[in-house]
């Protein structure tokens, strides 16, 4: 189902190797049959992949707490520095 987003088979390989990689079909045609917009559902899908990529490396199958997300959000921030802040 990521066929309807994706075509590079790199980016497919990508988005199916993290920790969701089983589920990222499953999300991906969630997404189509609620009407999402290819572009938006596009932007989701590659978030998602990259919290994949970031959980597989930095959690192996422990279970995605507060923490995990905390630092991936931490990690977001450093490599686009353009991200809001978290408010206080």
């Amino acid at each position: 189902m990521l066929e309807l987003y994706f075509k590079y088979p790199r980016v497919l390989r990508r988005l199916r190797d993290g920790a969701l990689g089983g589920e990222m079909d499953r999300i991906a045609a969630h997404f189509c049959e609620v009407g999402y917009k290819r572009a938006s559902a596009k932007i989701y899908i590659s978030r998602l992949g990259r919290f994949s990529d970031f959980a597989a490396r930095n959690g192996g199958s422990a279970t995605i707490d507060q923490t995990a997300i905390d630092r991936l959000c931490t990690a977001c921030r450093r490599q686009h520095p353009a991200l809001p802040r978290e408010r206080q």
